[in-house]
């Protein structure tokens, strides 16, 4: 009976530590954080659309747009039919063809009251909602 109660508290403990998002809270631009050669945006809107756009710092330049589909699933965002962000030194605009955008999913975090979503753990690299 014992076991049984420590086992009931312990897994109230961890659900209570999980940090859960609604949709709603999810809505507004983020920008990414730690790069060093563009400037991405990203825009989540209540119709479940967003636009994604990445800007070359040193000649503020447009390189990348997109429009598509968001959704909410399991603590996760899915953004689907867009372009994988890395902090790469774009010389040209990145062709826009269905067949270079894929899904990509963000783990959702919660630092200092602002929503972040994560891409580059090691590189300290995420969104964060500005």
């Amino acid at each position: 009976m014992k076991i049984l109660t420590i086992v009931i508290i312990i897994s109230f403990s961890l659900i209570s530590c999980n940090v859960f998002f609604n949709k709603k809270e999810l809505y507004g631009t983020y920008e990414t954080i730690n790069f060093k050669n563009t400037i991405d945006t990203l825009v989540l809107r209540e119709d479940n659309t967003y636009y994604h756009s990445i800007h070359n710092v040193k000649e503020k330049r447009l390189i990348f747009y997109n429009n598509g589909r968001w959704a909410l699933k399991y603590n996760r965002l899915y953004l689907y039919k867009t372009f994988f962000t890395e902090d790469n030194r774009y010389e040209i605009p990145i062709v826009k063809f269905d067949d270079v955008l894929g899904t990509q999913i963000f783990n959702l975090k919660r630092s200092k009251g602002k929503i972040i979503l994560e891409m580059d753990y090691d590189l300290d690299q995420y969104y964060k909602k500005i």
